[in-house]
């Protein structure tokens, strides 16, 4: 084996779920880099990605899944990507929501409260999320009191 090509993820590997997570389907999270996948990983890195966003999942994607009201030890950036306004979340940090569209990042400090839900797509666009958590795990905890 060549020196680097441990640090090389040439496939994601497929969780079955992430705590704080809901979703009335069944979905897999797509896991880019972890400390499962590389031991010495400051990252954790996940994602979702629709090349072309089809219609039953914009007529639905409320339904696809959120992250209900969680925080984490560690810093989080959550990148919402694609084609200019393709899809849309609602991000609750403390007590102030937002609507978010593509193309967009959010840094999320640690131990700050949030959520992010998708609450609208647009048919036929590109569009997705990549969730990146500092520490190599993706780590949650209930939310702090008294924010």
């Amino acid at each position: 084996m060549a020196k680097y090509e441990n640090l090389i993820i040439r496939q994601p590997v497929s969780a079955d779920s992430l705590p704080h997570h809901e979703s009335e389907v069944d979905l897999q999270y797509p896991v880019f880099l972890s400390t499962d996948l590389v031991p010495d990983a400051a990252l954790w890195v996940g994602y979702f990605f629709a090349p072309r966003i089809p219609k039953i999942l914009a007529e639905n994607i409320q339904n696809l899944g959120k992250a209900v009201t969680h925080c984490h030890e560690v810093p989080e950036v959550y990148l919402i990507i694609g084609e200019e306004g393709a899809i849309t979340a609602e991000v609750a940090l403390e007590d102030e929501t937002y609507e978010v569209s593509s193309p967009a990042c959010i840094y999320i400090p640690a131990g700050v409260n949030h959520s992010i839900r998708p609450v609208h797509a647009v048919e036929g666009k590109s569009a997705g999320f990549i969730p990146v958590v500092l520490g190599g795990r993706y780590e949650t905890l209930p939310p702090r009191e008294g924010s």
